[in-house]
């Protein structure tokens, strides 16, 4: 593997932000509602694992080929793509909302002329992430300006990173008005920024510099749609939500070491990773084992016409027992996190 620079996408930079705030500091980020990214694990960029999707990535089919084809299974086996739908499922962001390129196309460059003094660096005259972090934690603020510089942050190490020292001033529209952070789409901005960084770096198949964007979305789409061969089956209602919130340093260094042994993109493959989708399957599953249970039960003692149904009342019907689980799951995410 030869790809020059650094990887601009740092969740541990983040996270360490993250881990410096007040209590009050954290209430107060809730007005742009995205909250949900303080409980993200720390965990470190994989390089040779981006290293392997991003020479997997077809720009046209805008699908990665994690598997090779073969036989009646050709051209459907081994792909992975990234939707709408695998980001609210990884990060927790709703696709809808004010389309942030659009906005910025109109409103970017004016934005650069009003940029406070305190955001920028007197050094380079940039936006520097390091800069803005210091300044976070010393000021202890809570005031409109801390919120900006937090989700220039957010911005510039996980949602849309570009370089891991600085973020670009034309950001700065985004933050401007505090009120617009919680309406823009920032689902379909990190999917859609992140591919076509991706794309215009792609060279007969090869990557030489390591792209912008949220590469952090790629391992948790890896981890989650590519599902190891031989460990327990996992259960969707045992998994927090959103799915970025399972993923420990301590899990992604386990899965290093099933992809090391067995090698990258073995595993059993599935496209869909929708709470529901996956709620709807174990429901489908476990119906099926009550269906086998049945029939071997009745090959041995005999059908019976009519028979007790105290066994049958006293269980919690499955999908009963799915909804509540995942109500419980909602709650969590909607307590407000310790400092």
């Amino acid at each position: 593997m030869n790809i020059d620079g650094v990887i601009p996408c740092s969740v541990q930079k983040w996270v360490s932000l993250v881990d410096k705030l007040s209590p009050s500091q954290k209430f107060r980020f809730y007005e742009t509602e995205m909250q949900g990214m303080f409980r993200i694990p720390s965990i470190r960029m994989r390089d040779f694992l981006l290293h392997f999707l991003l020479q997997s990535y077809n720009p046209s089919s805008k699908k990665f080929m994690v598997q090779e084809s073969s036989g009646s299974t050709a051209g459907c086996k081994g792909l992975i793509s990234l939707r709408p739908d695998d980001v609210y499922s990884i990060f927790g962001w709703k696709n809808n909302g004010v389309d942030v390129f659009g906005f910025l196309s109109t409103e970017g460059e004016k934005a650069t002329k009003k940029i406070p003094v305190s955001f920028v660096s007197k050094k380079n005259g940039k936006i520097v992430i390091d800069d803005l972090i210091e300044k976070i934690v010393k000021d202890k603020s809570t005031d409109d300006d801390f919120i900006r510089m937090t989700f220039l942050v957010l911005l510039g190490t996980i949602i849309a990173p570009v370089s891991h020292e600085y973020v670009p001033k034309k950001n700065y529209a985004l933050v401007k008005n505090i009120k617009l952070i919680r309406k823009f789409n920032w689902n379909a901005f990190t999917s859609r920024f992140c591919l076509s960084e991706i794309g215009k770096l792609l060279q007969d198949g090869h990557v030489r510099q390591w792209p912008q964007g949220n590469l952090a979305l790629l391992q948790y789409l890896y981890w989650e749609k590519v599902q190891p061969i031989t460990a327990p089956k996992y259960d969707p209602l045992a998994l927090l939500s959103p799915l970025m919130r399972n993923w420990t340093e301590d899990m992604a260094v386990r899965r290093d070491k099933y992809d090391y042994e067995y090698g990258r993109g073995v595993g059993m493959i599935d496209d869909n990773i929708t709470e529901e989708y996956r709620l709807k399957k174990i429901a489908e599953e476990e119906a099926q084992k009550t269906k086998k249970a049945s029939s071997k039960k009745s090959n041995v003692t005999g059908t019976r016409k009519e028979g007790s149904t105290s066994e049958a009342s006293s269980q919690k019907p499955t999908m009963d027992r799915i909804l509540s689980e995942m109500n419980e799951l909602r709650k969590e995410m909607l307590r407000l996190p310790e400092g």
